[in-house]
């Protein structure tokens, strides 16, 4: 008689079957990202581990939506809300449009808005607290911002003027304008503004108060900012961003799902919960796409050699031409290559000669 089936050892082998079609689908998910996906909106490029669509970034919170119906280009947006998204680097930097908080009155001291607060909510990625600052304008107002990081924070500042000449452009310390740094890791913030008198003294050059979150070295205050912000309602912004909320260490565990891959190398980053990734000496490209030799010899503004330059794999030579010595390198401490010493014609008879007669003589 031939075997039976065991029914329960068909039930063991179905569910091995199952959880390693499960296993090579995940690692397939993770291992490859999409050939169709496209690499910029608008005029923005998305590199990776940022993607526009399922299969083209690295987790959910590198996601990029991008609205194509945008005039007169598209514009990407950060997952799916309604952050602008203006830039983004593989050195951690995320550029932002922020929205300006304000508060304007008319001539009899009368606020025309009913909000005079903008919230800023992020589930990853917080503001950086060294490329931007909290910045307040006016000539009769305090701005105010109260948020969370590690733990709340608030912080604030005063700007106050009587006279449209008291304000210098470019100068923002207090008069006309004001700012103050914010602490890291801030990830959600609420900007207000309020005012003293409500306008009343300074209404006919500045009817208004304006705060916000800033790039800084991108916002240059001028006093036409004083009367309309230049017609502005966002100014950029800057997030650090890494790959969230896992330390290296903790990610090489899983070398499937790891961030850094070839001739790359992670590190911790102290301002945001996760590590980046950099490429190794000797290699370029996107850390998390995978890094590529640097030809030096190729780059006439790398080529280190003053004679024959030999690349290898993140790495390369120098070598002297035939005729010449010297330690190959050229500019800083290096010696180059120098011509080998040429014997004279008179040295070479003078020397035959001394042959010749030294063997007449040892004869």
């Amino acid at each position: 008689m031939g075997s039976k089936w065991n029914p329960l050892e068909m039930m063991r082998i179905l569910l091995v079957v199952g959880q390693l079609i499960l296993i090579s689908s995940s690692l397939s998910s993770s291992q490859t990202v999409s050939p169709n996906c496209n690499k910029t909106c608008g005029d923005v490029a998305v590199p990776y581990p940022f993607g526009i669509g399922e299969g083209c970034y690295m987790n959910k919170y590198f996601s990029i939506r991008c609205d194509v119906t945008a005039a007169p280009t598209p514009k990407p947006y950060l997952w799916d809300s309604n952050i602008e998204v203006l830039n983004i680097s593989l050195e951690g930097e995320l550029r932002i449009y922020t929205h300006i908080s304000m508060a304007c009155y008319n001539e009899s001291g009368i606020r025309q808005q009913p909000h005079n607060f903008t919230n800023g909510t992020l589930s990853a990625f917080p503001f950086s607290r060294t490329k931007n600052t909290f910045t307040a304008i006016g000539c009769d107002t305090m701005g105010m911002i109260a948020g969370s990081n590690d733990q709340g924070f608030s912080s604030g500042c005063l700007s106050s003027c009587g006279r449209i000449d008291d304000v210098t452009d470019g100068e923002c310390n207090g008069i006309g304008c004001c700012k103050t740094s914010i602490p890291e890791k801030t990830l959600n913030y609420t900007a207000s503004v309020g005012s003293f008198n409500n306008h009343s003294n300074v209404w006919s050059f500045n009817p208004c108060s304006y705060a916000f979150i800033v790039e800084d070295k991108s916002f240059n205050f001028s006093r036409e900012d004083l009367n309309g912000m230049r017609n502005r309602t966002v100014v950029p912004s800057v997030l650090d961003w890494a790959v969230w909320n896992e330390t290296c260490d903790a990610a090489k565990k899983d070398t499937v799902s790891f961030g850094c891959k070839a001739h790359s190398e992670c590190f911790d980053f102290v301002n945001v919960p996760g590590y980046r990734c950099n490429c190794s000496s000797g290699y370029e490209g996107n850390p998390y796409h995978g890094c590529v030799d640097i030809n030096e010899c190729a780059d006439p503004k790398k080529n280190p050699c003053d004679g024959i330059c030999h690349n290898t794999e993140g790495s390369y030579s120098c070598s002297c031409p035939k005729g010449y010595h010297g330690d190959d390198k050229k500019g800083g401490d290096g010696l180059g290559c120098i011509a080998n010493p040429k014997s004279s014609p008179l040295m070479i008879i003078l020397v035959g000669k001394f042959i010749r007669i030294f063997s007449f003589f040892w004869c």
